[in-house]
């Protein structure tokens, strides 16, 4: 085909598609607005898909099934654009965790504590930390977590609720890991 040819239907095809996108972009506008509930992804969703229905025009061979092929582009860039969203999100959150102290931020800042006393591990800094504390306060801690009783015969033991029980068990620790992360704990004080 001469050069001449192919310009004559390059302008052609320009021309045609211009008029197609006139009269189907709003059709395929309202389209990717349902999928994406949101105008602004839409909008874009239905540049990229008139940009691919351009660049691959000339496989479509019927008039009659145009909006179903572009509307089929439509769902495809919509498909596309969530999938890059989830792997943008996904490679974030990677990288987020993969920091240090990423997921530790969001973690129950007594835990650590919680499981420290549960398995009665050899700590310099909790055994440093329950030295400062009073007989009644340790007392208190061996019960919950050493001898594991309930926070009701915790309660009864002691003469309190099992409300006053818990909440003294849960300031505790979160004393102990106040105490405990202070970063110069020195022998019964902390610096």
């Amino acid at each position: 085909m001469s050069l001449l040819k192919e310009l004559i239907m390059s302008e052609t095809k320009d021309r045609y598609f211009e008029q197609v996108y006139k009269e189907s972009y709003p059709k395929m506008f309202n389209f990717a607005k349902r999928l994406c509930n949101n105008s602004d992804q839409a909008e874009d969703v239905t540049q990229e898909a008139f940009l691919r229905a351009y660049i691959a025009f000339d496989t479509c061979h019927s008039e009659a099934k145009l909006d179903n092929w572009l509307m089929r582009i439509v769902h495809n860039v919509f498909v596309d654009t969530k999938r890059k969203e989830r792997r943008r999100i996904q490679a974030l959150s990677e990288s987020f965790f993969a920091e240090e102290g990423g997921l530790e931020q969001f973690a129950d800042p007594n835990k650590l504590v919680e499981e420290l006393l549960t398995q009665g591990t050899n700590n310099p800094a909790l055994e440093a930390a329950l030295s400062t504390l009073e007989p009644q306060a340790q007392e208190l801690l061996r019960l919950a977590y050493v001898e594991r009783l309930p926070h009701a015969e915790i309660g009864k033991r002691l003469g309190v609720r099992t409300g006053a029980a818990r909440s003294r068990v849960h300031r505790l620790c979160v004393h102990l890991k106040r105490l405990m992360s202070v970063s110069n704990f020195s022998g019964g004080v902390p610096a």
